[in-house]
């Protein structure tokens, strides 16, 4: 029986419509005391407000387990299971890659959350980047 606080291997998540939460902003690059974690973020075409994770890396062997990129992640796309099985033969099995980690989280986590857009009703309203904003009225 595992405690309730174990932290086991790391997970990617998705939304329920199947998009993956992880915007591509570095904070769990930058909060990784051991540097495990590489990121390579980019535009969505046509959308230059909206970023996601081109690639996405870790490097497990060299993983400490602390969590400080799941509590570093602002829209909460990373996690962590209670996966500890992961013996293998050649260590360079376990640098994943951003498929194997989305594989993770889709396995360990089937419930999942809607977009942010369906939990918070204003946060469409006032995005700047939302196309269904109602028209400016010219000020006097």
């Amino acid at each position: 029986m595992l405690p309730d606080n174990y932290r086991g291997m790391l997970a990617l998540l998705r939304y329920d419509d199947g998009t993956e939460k992880c915007v591509g902003c570095d904070l769990c690059e930058a909060a990784c005391p051991s540097r495990v974690i590489a990121v390579v973020s980019a535009e969505v075409p046509g959308e230059p407000t909206k970023r996601y994770a081109r690639e996405y890396t870790m490097d497990m062997t060299r993983c400490l387990f602390c969590g400080l990129c799941v509590q570093a992640c602002p829209v909460d796309a990373l996690a962590m299971t209670r996966e500890y099985e992961w013996a293998v033969y050649d260590k360079r099995n376990l640098l994943l890659n951003k498929e194997q980690l989305l594989a993770i989280g889709d396995r360990t986590f089937q419930a999942r959350d809607k977009r942010l857009e369906y939990q918070h009703l204003n946060l469409a309203f006032f995005n700047v980047a939302a196309s269904n904003h109602p028209p400016k009225v010219a000020s006097l």
